[in-house]
């Protein structure tokens, strides 16, 4: 590779990809043994950079797992937003560092690269590819990590899933999660925060350590993390406890060296409560790396089980215990009136939900797109010689794209250049009599006459083959398409699906779309739903067919890649035409133009979810609206 400080074949560079991915596969391997080999190779190969693993804590910033290179990476972390870099393909910060996110379903790490100076673009590119290649041999460490963990940790995430659930009181649910999850973690503590409305947070249990919690340095020093967490509301981590103590003469002294504390609570409640933190420590970086593996796969799952069983207890206790009473317990009387009340309660509930009003959303397809594209279709009859371009190239206005030959037209250009060469000997001959007939003085005055008016015959002929020669080369100039404007080649395989291939005038080729300007959504509305996006995009209209400046058709959408980042878009256009391209449901189109934001998310042709609220409905009525519609179709015609 050109950009790479040593020369580097493509084979010297397989063999070494090809070693490193048979040493992720090596269980005697340790994950910091591998990390570090995987980060000194690569920055062998780029002289100067300095290289870092980096892993992010949930709902908190970015942490560095292992690191080549001297660089300031708290400074160049804090640029990078963690959202953002967690789910695009690659984020570059600038031409001079790249962030590479390992794949998701490997455990949500990203490599990141401080090169030792600014390269150009191409440079760069390549630069990206060689990451790429390395962050999949970190995925495929991660992944074999998570695969040989697995069956050692889910079935006893299982039972303690289990046994939590049948606590009943929040302390045996405390003591059943910190004993329980501390092997699944393979942590040498787990300590759990309570938090209190009158008085600082406090340590309510640790694991391992029976009867109640006696003061100590270690469990004050424990109950300020647990007060620092519960401030922010985040997760927590360091690699440093400076005190590490003794509990009591039952408990061992166990180093805690490196430790994450983070908020025990359901991270899909809104607003999320914070009243418990987990602390857990570990001794050892390789316990550490593996725990941290499994936390990323149980972490949710254990915070939506304890929050469940958390508002389990919070339920009065006659009521959690009332379908455990035996039959002689109570009377036959009260059990029916209980009963009764229950259900009559149930179905009150469900009514009263059915008939609240509740938001109407359209759900609309679409893709996302440059405004200013254009299609490039065949000029003439032929067939394609060459494909002089590729799919995401960029191009510049008037660059040669593909050229096209016609064997017609060759053979009429040909055919008209033999007429002219016929025709230019013929008048040379005839010339040459003439010549010859005027140094006669006995030639006849009409023979001259004769010659000369065919000479002029031929003359004119001449001039209609020339002009017609013209007209066929240039229609051959034709057959070079150039470029009609600066922007990138959108198509799919053009070598395969052109080359050699005959096309007939008119036949579309490929577009050329400038992502520079502006873009917008073409979106695809259902013909059932377009009533109801008219009615909330004319809204204030006063009658006109043309859609307000200030329209309150306000639509949402999200990239299906990327489901969890949304923006807003405006509705621009809507077509007064109605088509059923692939037989399957009648469409209108309709354009949006997106917040300027999303341009840093999407791509060309993304695929994107569009919804636009059309108002409040009743619940009954939002829920079964297909039924609905078709029963009124039917009463009404």
């Amino acid at each position: 590779m050109q950009s790479l400080g040593a020369e580097v074949t493509l084979k010297e560079l397989d063999r070494l990809l090809d070693s490193l991915e048979q040493l992720a596969s090596c269980p005697q391997t340790s994950i910091k043994e591998f990390n570090e080999a995987v980060l000194r190779r690569l920055c062998s190969l780029l002289p100067g950079a300095s290289i870092a693993l980096v892993a992010p804590i949930p709902d908190s910033n970015w942490r560095i797992v292992c690191s080549v290179g001297n660089c300031n990476w708290h400074e160049l972390l804090d640029q990078i937003p963690h959202a953002e870099a967690q789910f695009v393909d690659h984020l570059p910060t600038g031409l001079d560092s790249i962030v590479l996110p390992i794949r998701k379903r490997a455990g949500q790490a990203a490599l990141l690269v401080k090169l030792g100076s600014k390269v150009d673009k191409l440079a760069y590119s390549e630069l990206v590819q060689l990451c790429k290649a390395f962050a999949e041999v970190i995925a495929q460490r991660l992944q074999f990590e998570i695969e040989s963990l697995r069956d050692a940790y889910l079935p006893a995430f299982i039972q303690l899933h289990k046994d939590i659930a049948s606590a009943g009181s929040s302390i045996e649910a405390e003591i059943y999660l910190v004993n329980g999850l501390l092997p699944i973690l393979m942590a040498d503590r787990i300590s759990v925060a309570k938090q209190s409305l009158l008085a600082s947070p406090r340590i309510s249990t640790i694991s391992n350590t029976p009867g109640p919690i006696t003061a100590s340095v270690l469990v004050s020093q424990l109950e300020q993390i647990g007060k620092r967490v519960f401030s922010t509301g985040k997760p927590e981590y360091s690699q440093e406890l400076t005190e590490h103590g003794q509990l009591d003469e039952l408990s061992p002294t166990v180093s805690g060296t490196y430790y994450i504390a983070f908020p025990l609570s359901d991270p899909t409640a809104t607003p999320r409560p914070h009243d418990t933190v987990l602390i857990v420590q570990w001794a050892t970086y390789e316990a550490f790396s593996k725990g941290m593996v499994v936390l990323n796969q149980v972490g949710q799952m254990l915070a939506v089980a304890w929050s469940q069983h958390q508002r389990w207890l919070r339920i009065p206790g006659w009521i959690r215990t009332w379908n455990q009473f035996g039959t002689g317990a109570i009377s036959s009387r009260p059990r029916q009136l209980i009963k009764w009340t229950t259900w009559t309660l149930v179905v009150a509930g469900i009514l009263w939900a059915l008939i609240m009003p509740a938001n109407l959303r359209i759900e609309m397809d679409g893709t996302f797109e440059p405004v200013d594209q254009r299609t490039l279709f065949a000029p003439l009859d032929g067939t394609v010689d060459q494909v002089l371009v590729t799919n995401g190239q960029a191009v510049q206005k008037g660059q040669l794209l593909l050229a096209m030959k016609s064997t017609q037209l060759e053979l009429d250009i040909r055919s008209v250049e033999g007429e002219l060469s016929a025709n230019a000997e013929k008048r040379k001959g005839l010339s040459l009599s003439q010549s010859q007939l005027s140094s006669d003085p006995a030639a006849s005055p009409a023979i001259r006459n004769k010659l000369t008016a065919e000479i002029g015959q031929l003359d004119s002929w001449a001039e209609v083959l020339q002009q017609k020669l013209d007209a066929l080369r240039l229609e051959r100039q034709r057959l070079e398409l150039r470029a009609p404007q600066d922007g990138v080649i959108v198509a799919r395989d053009l070598d395969k699906l052109l080359e050699q291939r005959p096309v007939r005038r008119g036949d579309s080729l490929f577009r050329i779309a400038d992502p520079s300007g502006d873009w917008c959504l073409k979106l695809e509305i259902a013909d059932a739903d377009i009533g109801y996006v008219k009615k909330q995009v004319f809204a204030n209209s006063m009658g006109s067919r043309s859609i307000p400046v200030k329209s309150e058709a306000v639509l949402e959408f999200i990239f299906v890649a990327q489901p969890d980042v949304q923006f807003d878009a405006q509705i621009s256009w809507i077509s007064t035409l109605a088509r059923n391209p692939r037989g399957d449901g009648v469409i209108i189109d309709a354009i949006a133009e997106p917040a300027t934001a999303s341009v840093a998310y999407g791509h060309i042709g993304a695929t994107v979810k569009a919804y636009l609220s059309c108002g409040q409905r009743q619940t009954w009525f939002v829920l079964s609206r297909p039924l609905v519609e078709a029963i009124q179709r039917k009463l009404w015609f």
